[in-house]
């Protein structure tokens, strides 16, 4: 019978991801990725954007004066992640 081996150096073919989004690093990254998409998609109506990663957790806050950006804002949270919980924080009102 003859035995196969593979060669010691072999070339791997980087595989393109093909889940909903792109592949991110660091939760940071990923962070910061969810804070420029809700700064675009409500053209900077969320005053003092904070967005960080727990375990489990998406938690957007900041200060808006109506609940569009509100919405917007967890909106495209959620799109950002498709397995992770968004928690808004976003206070509603004259601040």
């Amino acid at each position: 019978m003859h035995q196969t081996t593979w060669p010691i150096e072999r070339k791997v073919a980087s595989v393109p991801h093909r889940g909903t989004g792109p592949l991110f690093s660091s939760a940071e990254e990923l962070a910061e990725q969810i804070k420029s998409k809700i700064k675009r998609v409500t053209q900077g109506r969320v005053r003092n954007l904070d967005v960080f990663l727990t375990g489990t957790h998406v938690v957007i806050e900041g200060f808006c004066s109506s609940f569009h950006p509100f919405q917007l804002a967890q909106h495209a949270a959620m799109e950002a992640t498709d397995d992770l919980m968004v928690d808004n924080q976003i206070d509603v009102g004259l601040s």
